[in-house]
């Protein structure tokens, strides 16, 4: 009987032991400084950036007259607009502090225009002096569902003038109302509404947080003078020039302001492009190493494709320190990847570089940003259409192994991909769609990127070095046929029906087998 009483115990001490491993408590100090609040987050937990909005192009039709336009889903900019961070902890217990603005506009479509969301808001009400059934409403349109009971919490001290929390239909759910002395102008007498939205993990000891969350971070807010004048809550720019232009500032704008709350996170307007890290080590070069190269690399961009028309967007870096926070933010799709373009969001997305020496680390993470800098570019640049996926990352993998000296582009080969760029037959490699060239097994991507990057590498360093090979107009034919028939696969039928496969594929494996004029494409201009 003995024996059991001692095994219940262990077990019980080492379940408890468990349950509150998982549970946040609220113990680290954190700022929100637009907001002018002092709060505690949860022990071991991470700022969590918000990714920039997903983008939707919808190719428009009025009798004779196509266009395209870029549309939104307007709860994604609401929420954007509201929510001053979150924090999320190895468990995946999530915190987020949010300050209602105004009410979710309504609209007919599932997706919208920015200037239609722009002047939806305008035409709204503020929260600048909420009644409680204004924050009720509110909290409806957050939770999408209707606030439960309100439970008022008790023994509350200034600047915290009032506080509840409201329960939700989800049991893992804390949710709280907060009512602050704001510090705005210096007046304690105006009051801020903030909320505290609270996802636990299955484990969490539900409360436990709650008691850790009333006990510490109630009692450890705090105000100052928020370091923001203006209301986030409107997302438009002034009207001070072309609408392109209007549109450009307003996408740095809002790339800054997504790291504006994070201690962690550092943005930095680097020309065309907007840098977000929360890298520490090398930070600095690596800023003073994009300052000196994305400008020309651009520009060799520019060269090689000249875009059809001025590109009017600013492009985001977003740099990870941690891997896991990499993996989370690109998702499981694309885990196995140094780094993606993620079209939908216009951002360039880069994994860190562990187990590496600093100058080691440093060269891979802008030889991936050269690459995913050309997916960018080439998006930008040829929007709404789409070019075959061996294009898109043969020219890549072509730049991630570029140099610059003096401003001059020098390309080296890829020796991986080299030892095996013929192994795989020319006519494989253009039948793939990027769903196939992607989703395979290691292996075969790998292949795959050897093939497109030996392909691209032959064209573009053969015409170089020689004025009469007889392919050196190939990639720009490619480029005229995309812009006549508006499709990848339809461009490149055109374009195979000019070339004799057989002699551009024996001259494809002349080329890698000869060393001598590898080594003129090398020194090639």
């Amino acid at each position: 009987m003995k024996t059991i009483l001692l095994i219940c115990t262990v077990f019980l001490f080492l379940t408890g032991s468990s349950v509150a491993r998982v549970t946040p408590s609220f113990v680290v100090p954190a700022e929100l400084p637009e907001a002018g609040l002092r709060i505690v987050v949860p022990a071991r937990s991470r700022e969590e950036p918000l990714p920039p909005l997903e983008r939707r192009l919808y190719r428009l039709q009025q009798g004779e007259r196509t266009w395209t336009e870029e549309r939104y889903d307007p709860r994604e900019i609401w929420l954007r607009s509201q929510i001053l961070g979150q924090w999320r902890d190895q468990h995946e217990n999530r915190v987020r502090v949010l300050q209602p603005h105004y009410r979710l506009p309504r609209f007919a479509a599932a997706a919208v225009q920015r200037s239609a969301y722009d002047e939806k808001v305008r035409e709204m009400p503020r929260m600048e002096s909420p009644t409680s059934d204004d924050v009720l409403a509110w909290l409806e349109d957050y939770l999408q569902e209707e606030p439960g009971r309100v439970n008022p919490i008790r023994h509350i001290s200034r600047p915290l003038q009032a506080a509840a929390e409201i329960e939700a239909s989800s049991s893992r759910r804390l949710v709280y109302v907060l009512r602050v002395a704001s510090a705005r102008a210096g007046l304690r007498e105006v009051s801020d509404y903030f909320i505290v939205d609270i996802q636990l993990a299955p484990d969490a000891d539900v409360a436990r947080t709650r008691q850790s969350f009333e006990q510490r971070f109630l009692r450890a807010l705090d105000v100052f003078a928020p370091e923001r004048s203006t209301e986030p809550g409107v997302s438009g720019v002034r009207e001070t020039g072309a609408a392109e232009s209007a549109s450009l500032a307003r996408s740095r704008a809002e790339a800054h302001a997504s790291v504006a709350n994070l201690r962690e996170w550092q943005s930095v307007d680097i020309g065309d492009y907007v840098l977000l890290s929360d890298q520490r080590r090398g930070a600095q070069q690596l800023i003073r190493d994009l300052e000196r190269t994305l400008e020309p690399m651009r520009d060799a961009f520019t060269d090689m494709i000249p875009p059809p028309r001025p590109i009017q967007a600013v492009g985001i870096i977003r740099v990870f320190a941690d891997q896991e926070e990499y993996m989370r933010y690109v998702g499981q799709e694309f885990a196995w990847s140094a780094g993606i373009w993620s079209e939908s969001r216009g951002e360039l997305v880069i994994r860190p570089v562990d187990g590496a020496t600093y100058q080691q680390a440093r060269e891979r993470i802008l030889s991936t940003i050269y690459h995913e800098a050309f997916h960018q570019y080439l998006s930008l640049a040829t929007e709404p259409l789409r070019v075959c996926v061996w294009f898109n990352e043969g020219h890549a993998v072509l730049f991630e192994k570029s140099r610059l000296r003096r401003n001059d582009i020098t390309f080296e080969e890829h020796p991986a991909h080299a030892e095996r760029a013929t192994d795989m037959p020319l006519s494989q490699l253009f039948a793939l769609d990027y769903n196939s060239f992607y989703h395979t097994n290691d292996g075969r991507r790998r292949q795959h990127y050897a093939t497109a990057w030996g392909f691209v590498y032959y064209l573009r360093r053969s015409a170089a070095a020689d004025p009469q090979f007889v392919f050196a107009e190939f990639l720009d034919r490619y480029m005229k046929e995309l812009a006549d028939t508006g499709s990848g696969p339809k461009a490149m039928e055109r374009i195979l029906s000019y070339y004799d496969m057989d002699a551009l594929e024996a001259d494809f494996h002349a080329f890698w087998d000869s060393p001598r004029r590898r080594r003129a494409a090398l020194r090639a201009p």
